[in-house]
């Protein structure tokens, strides 16, 4: 009787281990880049990658491969996360994200660690750039 509990219990413990998300169908897992959105200021819009949450002022982003530092305060819309294990993180008309999203968002990014100045110089480095393209006026 006891290797049948046994076996029962391992049983149900292997199969417990199978719900949620698997590494396949989580994309942090599978590349190393942010969750993919969708950004908008006064000047354009489109499709960016984020890659950090510079503290309380801006997010960095890559948007059409080139190294961005878009300051809250110039964002008209964004919007990341929301599809599959991402949740949806939604700003709009300037507005900071509480610390809650900015959790959220961290999480999603591709460095949640931040970006040291090393590290921005081979960023920059690898998208041929020599510094940010800054939009809007950071802690403003």
């Amino acid at each position: 009787m006891r290797r049948v509990l046994l076996a029962a219990w391992l049983a149900s413990m292997m199969t417990a281990c199978m719900l949620g998300p698997t590494p396949a169908s989580v994309d942090v897992s599978t590349w190393a880049r942010g969750v993919a959105g969708t950004l908008a200021t006064a000047r354009d819009s489109g499709s960016a990658e984020l890659l950090a949450v510079q503290g309380d002022t801006a997010l960095l982003v890559l948007r059409a491969q080139r190294v961005m530092l878009v300051s809250y305060t110039a964002i008209t819309r964004a919007q990341f996360g929301g599809n599959g294990a991402y949740p949806r993180v939604l700003l709009s008309n300037g507005r900071a994200p509480s610390v809650d999203e900015a959790a959220k968002l961290r999480l999603q990014s591709r460095f949640p660690q931040g970006v040291n100045a090393a590290l921005q110089r081979r960023l920059l480095a690898a998208y041929g750039q020599n510094a940010l393209l800054v939009v809007g006026r950071p802690g403003s």
